[in-house]
């Protein structure tokens, strides 16, 4: 049985990319730059799956609506898919996923140094003893 292609929109760290090879047939963004809305059509119309980040162009109705579409499933890289038209998805029988919880670690991380650099007054500038 053969795998499922898979397009990823940009590059995505080395150990997704790794894994995703691994799991589908997939087809990397080599030299990262940001696919056009043709290009987004194209993959549309030759992958299972289509994996964006929300730096791509808007998914929109005219990327769903593309004549001969193979993709069901469009899983944005990313907490949020405010670039997904999921409206327009639903309309065309489009499933769209996200990676929820994925900055949970960091944003708490990042919340508890601003709360020790605050208790330690570690960011405040002081005044300058001399006169």
């Amino acid at each position: 049985m053969s795998k499922p292609k898979v397009i990823l929109t940009r590059k995505w760290p080395a150990e997704a990319e790794a894994k995703a090879k691994e799991l589908f047939d997939v087809v990397l963004n080599e030299d990262d730059h940001k696919m056009s809305v043709d290009e987004l059509k194209q993959a549309m119309q030759t992958a299972d799956a289509v994996c964006p980040t929300v730096s791509d162009f808007q998914i929109n109705d005219e990327i769903f609506s593309v004549e001969n579409r193979k993709c069901k499933i469009v899983s944005n890289f990313g907490v949020g898919y405010n670039n997904i038209d999921t409206e327009a998805a639903k309309k065309a029988g489009v499933v769209v996923t996200n990676t929820p919880e994925v900055l949970t670690d960091c944003t708490a991380d990042i919340a508890m140094g601003l709360l020790l650099s605050v208790a330690r007054r570690r960011g405040r500038r002081r005044k300058s003893c001399t006169k």
